[in-house]
């Protein structure tokens, strides 16, 4: 199981924290659309060996301006923010220390 982070350099300050096993890592945000899934276009990408993390799976939109972060589940198999299964498609505000989980995956959002 693999886990890449596809842009390092981040333009918001804001990061996504993931712990899976034991094992955390920390990967920045970037850009207006930030991508979370298995496909190797996402910004952020996640391998399961049950295949329960959709190609595309979740998506973070950041308005830059406003300094606000949503997210937005794109998937069958969901996605939960702390605790509560998102909507699909139904973006919701993310604010920092909010965790988001996918499958086994546990992200914790940070901004500064």
């Amino acid at each position: 199981m693999t886990l890449l982070s596809r842009r390092p350099v981040t333009q918001t300050g804001a990061w996504l924290e993931t712990m899976r096993n034991g094992r955390v890592q920390r990967y920045s945000i970037s850009g207006e659309k930030f991508v979370i899934g298995r496909a190797s276009h996402c910004n952020l990408i996640l391998l399961s060996e049950d295949r329960f993390v959709s190609r595309e799976h979740a998506m973070i939109l950041t308005n830059g301006e406003e300094g606000l972060f949503r997210i937005s589940d794109l998937s069958i198999n969901g996605t939960w923010l702390n605790g509560a299964r998102l909507t699909r498609r139904k973006p919701e505000e993310l604010h920092s220390g909010d965790v988001i989980t996918i499958e086994d995956w546990e992200l914790t959002f940070h901004m500064p």
